[in-house]
């Protein structure tokens, strides 16, 4: 999936349809696997995500009888169903609580990877050359601004949450999904200012202001639930 993604998306619509789809069925598959062999509330958890999640499945498999921007639409509208699905059933999956500190195991894992991934593609990006101050310059403080995010990150991670805490586990879930689009935020701004040749100091201060603010914001989120013992 991640190697259809490009800007020009058309010719990689269908590849990136099949993973999309496969996975979501293979996971919908699992969890009726598994309500077979539980019982009582993690039973009804399970067979809440299996059958449900079919929905979504089905509403992105028939973009492929659309053209133009409602195949998009429609693609888009089946990945929002998934995304909506578990907020519905938050009363029966509460029953089933996830293992915190595995959970946030997990999406530190997955934070490193996307950290690494900024960093090295924004230094392959700007390759700055001896001699070339801009350039010299612009890598010092886009490496300086992802190293200060990874450190924020996970300071609050470790300190200020409540790893024994067990709940349905959402805002973990669905904070992380706002921070994943921070992040990328960041990245794809750096990469914008870059090849609009904006190396003027106040438009890159403002930048890292508007973004850093975006991402601290996140991260408070995570230190009053953690304070609170709501994750």
């Amino acid at each position: 999936m991640t190697s259809s993604l490009s800007a020009d998306f058309d010719p990689y619509y269908l590849s990136f349809l099949i993973g999309y789809i496969g996975l979501r069925a293979v996971t919908a598959i699992q969890y009726l696997i598994v309500q077979r062999i539980e019982a009582g509330v993690r039973k009804q958890g399970a067979l809440f995500l299996g059958r449900y999640f079919w929905i979504g499945i089905v509403i992105s498999l028939l973009s492929v009888f659309f053209d133009s921007w409602i195949r998009y639409a429609e693609l888009y509208f089946g990945i929002l169903i998934d995304i909506i699905i578990p907020l519905l059933g938050r009363k029966c999956l509460e029953k089933v609580p996830t293992n915190t500190a595995h959970l946030l195991e997990r999406f530190g894992l997955f934070s490193i990877i996307l950290f690494g991934e900024a960093l090295i593609s924004t230094l392959a990006m700007i390759h700055p050359k001896q001699g070339n101050w801009d350039s010299i310059s612009f890598a010092i403080i886009s490496f300086i601004l992802i190293i200060s995010m990874w450190w924020q990150y996970f300071d609050n991670m470790e300190k200020e949450l409540n790893k024994s805490r067990q709940t349905s586990g959402q805002i973990i879930i669905y904070g992380h999904l706002l921070i994943f689009m921070s992040l990328s935020m960041v990245a794809a701004s750096i990469r914008l200012l870059f090849y609009m040749g904006s190396y003027i100091l106040l438009s890159y201060i403002l930048f890292l202001d508007m973004h850093c603010s975006i991402f601290c914001q996140l991260q408070l989120l995570f230190i009053n639930t953690g304070v609170n013992n709501t994750i």
